[in-house]
């Protein structure tokens, strides 16, 4: 997995914040490759579009989560309820 200048992302991006559903931050994340999501206490999480005729990409998404990477390329299963932001 290829590490992300995390910094350089977020100062070109902007931080997108409502409930979110599954309908809702697949419509937010668009046509991009993958996004960050923010949670409730700031911690941020990498996550990649299902759209991208990946397999394994399309694999993390679920009816009430989604798994997102860290940094260091481990996943968490996240409820989309409990995602605070995204950064497009």
């Amino acid at each position: 997995m290829d590490k992300f200048n995390q910094k350089k992302y977020l100062a070109e991006r902007k931080l997108l914040k409502e409930n979110y559903s599954k309908e809702l931050l697949l419509k937010a994340l668009g046509d991009d490759d993958d996004a960050f999501i923010q949670l409730g206490n700031g911690k941020e999480l990498l996550i990649k579009n299902p759209n991208s005729n990946n397999d394994d990409n399309a694999a993390m998404w679920g009816d009430n989560s989604v798994f997102a990477l860290d940094q260091d390329g481990e996943e968490y299963e996240i409820e989309y309820s409990d995602i605070a932001g995204i950064n497009l």
